[in-house]
């Protein structure tokens, strides 16, 4: 059975990066278009791809795109990948957004790049291997009853207007990174589901807490029990 894809959200070192620390070295692939080093020891992944920005040159943003879809079809196509991590959305989506300004002019920017979002959303869902998201979030008005309160909630960063609040449609499962402090030390959680305030969902019954370990091995594990795969 396909499992499902999963989007990680949460502010900047809310833990999202963190989160990686306890999954398979050697069949787990990070694809990095952040270009960072890994925030725990034993960073050593058999399979960890840089995919490196050089921004003097406005032809590399094509180039990312394209090494980018490269190793995600590699991931989807070997024995040795049990799901995929994806450092991060918000990159990538510059990406994108670069890359189409390099190219076009006008609204022809953005209806390819909204395009090209939900292409690649759409490609990866069919996957025998889950990929996993990481992005930053962003705090977005909706219309609420009254039309003089309007409903802050918060949601994915996005370029643009048209996928804001709205890529979260496209998983099963998003996550957002929540922080509490426990005898003077911070302690870092996945947020399951919401009550409103922001787009955490998860399947009904798979979490009985609202506040988890943020731990993706953890989570892939009680995935793959509660679809029985």
């Amino acid at each position: 059975m396909k499992l499902p894809n999963i989007l990680v959200i949460g502010k900047s070192g809310s833990g999202k990066s963190t989160s990686l620390r306890n999954l398979d070295r050697t069949t787990t692939w990070i694809l990095d278009l952040e270009n960072k080093i890994l925030p725990f020891p034993d960073g050593n992944f058999k399979h960890y791809y840089n995919i490196p920005s050089d921004y003097r040159d406005a032809n590399n943003w094509g180039k990312i795109l394209k090494d980018f879809r490269e190793l995600m079809y590699a991931a989807a196509n070997s024995p040795e990948c049990s799901a995929v991590m994806i450092e991060s959305f918000a990159k990538w989506d510059e990406s994108l957004f670069e890359y189409q300004k390099s190219i076009r002019t006008g609204w022809d920017v953005w209806t390819e790049h909204n395009k090209y979002i939900l292409e690649n959303l759409n490609i990866y869902k069919f996957w025998n291997v889950p990929v996993v998201w990481l992005g930053l979030d962003d705090v977005i008005e909706i219309e609420g009853l009254d039309p003089q309160r309007p409903i802050r909630r918060t949601c994915l960063n996005v370029f643009g207007k048209q996928w804001e609040g709205r890529v979260e449609k496209e998983f099963e499962m998003v996550l957002f990174t929540h922080q509490t402090v426990v005898q003077g030390k911070p302690k870092y959680h996945f947020k399951t589901n919401n009550i409103g305030e922001c787009s955490a969902k998860t399947p009904m019954g798979m979490f009985d807490e609202v506040l988890i370990d943020n731990d993706l091995e953890m989570v892939l594990a009680r995935m793959v029990e509660y679809y029985g795969t």
